[in-house]
């Protein structure tokens, strides 16, 4: 997972995961149920950091 290759305004758009996960993972019933999960996985991690990035500006904005 790379993170810093993703710039945080285009955290919602999935097309980038998407992709990024059909490259590795090749197309049997087992692993399609692993590339969803990922998919899944990432989405939220990336929503996570945008959170985090808000909660981190507002507390600049509060405390100066």
């Amino acid at each position: 997972m790379e993170l810093q290759k993703v710039d945080l305004g285009y955290v919602y758009s999935i097309e980038y995961v998407v992709v990024e996960n059909y490259k590795k993972i090749h197309s049997n019933i087992k692993n399609k149920y692993l590339f969803i999960l990922e998919c899944l996985k990432i989405f939220f991690y990336y929503n996570l950091l945008k959170l985090m990035n808000l909660f981190v500006q507002m507390f600049w904005i509060l405390y100066i």
